[in-house]
């Protein structure tokens, strides 16, 4: 169960014994197909798909909210 982090050129680590979280992003890490099963959702504890729909939700209202890349200054 996720929200598409599986389709992006992001990724992401903890590194727990720094307690630090870091990322690396590139398009050449982008892939060109994505397959999800949506029927996974059948066999995942109630609280994991919950949680994966109020973080899916939480994302699309960002796209709302969030500044476009133009507006920002530096």
């Amino acid at each position: 169960t996720g929200t598409g982090s599986e389709t992006t050129g992001v990724a992401v680590f903890d590194i727990e014994s720094m307690s630090a979280k870091t990322g690396i992003a590139n398009r050449l890490m982008t892939p060109t197909l994505g397959l999800v099963d949506s029927e996974n959702c059948q066999f995942q504890p109630n609280g994991v798909v919950a949680s994966s729909g109020f973080d899916v939700l939480c994302h699309a209202l960002e796209s709302f909210t969030a500044l476009s890349y133009d507006d920002r200054s530096p």
